[in-house]
């Protein structure tokens, strides 16, 4: 892939992922969600955008729109132009892909050092909070643990899943440690750790990107939305849950912030205000919120069908594209691995005068010196 190409494949991408991302807002915006289908709905735009992403890396592109043939002199100056472009973009991503992925693996291990200073819960808070003595998630028991350094209370799951309480929440009277564990077990329960790491990923890849990070900023809120929704069901549990979100906010603002890897009960005072704010509005309106199968099935499918259609939504704005095929070149490591299975694939244009910056250069000369012989 040249710079060129490289180019037309960021731009490409980042209106593809635009184009998803906007389509989720709307069905979010329009439809009448609950905040767990929000957060499916969220998962699954990641999810497309990072199979668009695996698409355009491994498969050649239809192009529907080739651009008309410029002037040779032109032609030269706007390719150039677009080779450099693709250098410095190509050099630019890569350092902030580097140091997002580098935030990333950052996170955990910040993550697995607060584990190891960490210390198991006595099995008799664990009870009295409301919770069985082994709680278990795919198999695996949860592990609840506390220390010096647990900001907030938490949850984590890579190899196994873990809740981890502040010193100062173990204090807590045993109806609020309760709504805190069962926040917990419930974003273990809903996959959240799982989710959290797709959006990690389109993060990375997508770290320019300001609609991306919006949309990460939504699926974030809705995770505790849905987990908030999963605690309570009248409005008497919903007060009780709102003191217990204050009580969170007073006993760790002194404290550092938490582990960007772990999924915490209360992430800054904007996102505990919005939280309850909703709370109150569930407790005003009597209703929690319950989606009918057809809004399960209909909204992620309406993102899948987007996504489809995003695959031809691929920007020409690279000059030195042959207009003699409707398909692009296939990326090298996948040609060459279609090749072992006898599949041909081309990896190069397909002949054409404009596809070679010194054919082009040739061309211009020759044009130059017929206009000064004229």
């Amino acid at each position: 892939m040249n710079a060129a190409q490289f180019l037309e494949t960021v731009a490409s991408l980042s209106l593809q992922a635009a184009i998803v991302i906007v389509a989720a807002g709307c069905i979010r915006r329009f439809g009448r969600l609950t905040a767990q289908a929000e957060c499916r709905l969220w998962t699954c735009s990641h999810a497309v955008i990072l199979t668009l992403t695996a698409i355009a890396a491994t498969f050649p592109h239809l192009r529907l729109v080739i651009p008309e043939p410029l002037a040779a002199a032109r032609a030269v100056s706007t390719v150039q132009t677009q080779l450099i472009a693709g250098r410095v973009l190509q050099a630019v991503w890569l350092t902030g892909v580097a140091v997002a992925g580098m935030s990333l693996v950052g996170g955990w291990i910040c993550a697995a050092r607060c584990l190891q200073s960490c210390r198991p819960i006595a099995d008799d808070l664990v009870v009295s909070s409301g919770v069985a003595k082994v709680a278990a998630i795919g198999g695996r028991s949860v592990q609840f643990q506390t220390g010096p350094h647990v900001a907030g209370p938490c949850c984590w799951q890579f190899h196994r899943p873990y809740i981890l309480l502040p010193n100062a929440v173990l204090g807590f009277p045993a109806g609020e440690r309760q709504f805190i564990v069962q926040h917990e077990l419930a974003h273990l329960r809903l996959g959240h750790p799982l989710q959290l790491f797709l959006q990690r990923l389109v993060e990375i890849l997508y770290w320019f990107h300001p609609i991306v990070w919006w949309s990460a900023r939504q699926a974030a809120l809705a995770r505790e939305f849905a987990c908030d929704a999963a605690v309570v069901s009248s409005r008497s549990e919903i007060a009780g849950y709102l003191r217990t979100l204050l009580s969170v906010v007073e006993q760790t603002q002194s404290v550092g912030e938490p582990c960007r890897e772990t999924i915490g009960f209360g992430v800054g005072s904007g996102v505990i205000a919005l939280r309850a704010r909703r709370l109150v509005t569930l407790a005003q309106s009597g209703d929690i919120g319950v989606e009918s199968w057809i809004g399960r099935r209909l909204r992620p499918a309406a993102i899948l069908l987007c996504g489809v259609a995003c695959t031809l939504a691929w920007l020409p704005v690279n000059d030195l594209a042959s207009s003699r095929s409707w398909l692009s070149p296939w990326p090298t490591w996948s040609a060459a691995l279609a090749r072992d299975f006898r599949v041909p694939a081309r990896d190069y244009e397909a002949y054409d005068p404009r596809t070679q910056l010194f054919e082009l250069r040739e061309t211009a000369v020759e044009e130059e010196a017929a206009t000064a012989s004229r």
